[in-house]
């Protein structure tokens, strides 16, 4: 009888190893999605669109100084 519960634990404490590995995979995984969109949406909104250059060029006549150019740009693969 004690051997059987004791190779019943071990299984059991197997599985529950197996499970935490495969949370904290899930867990990383989902922590490097959510970067990679983050970096994502800071990319749009950094990007210099038409949009943007209309919005600068009606700015200008009423003396505002703004820079035509983005300072830096931000490229993700």
């Amino acid at each position: 009888m004690e051997f059987t519960q004791l190779a019943a634990k071990s299984t059991h404490y197997k599985k529950l190893i197996k499970f935490i590995k495969l949370q904290d995979l899930v867990i990383s995984r989902c922590n490097l999605n959510l970067a990679i969109d983050l970096l994502r949406k800071v990319k749009e909104n950094l990007t210099f669109t038409e949009e943007k250059k209309n919005m600068i060029k009606s700015k200008k006549k009423f003396g505002f100084k703004l820079v035509k150019y983005p300072l830096f740009k931000i490229y993700i693969e």
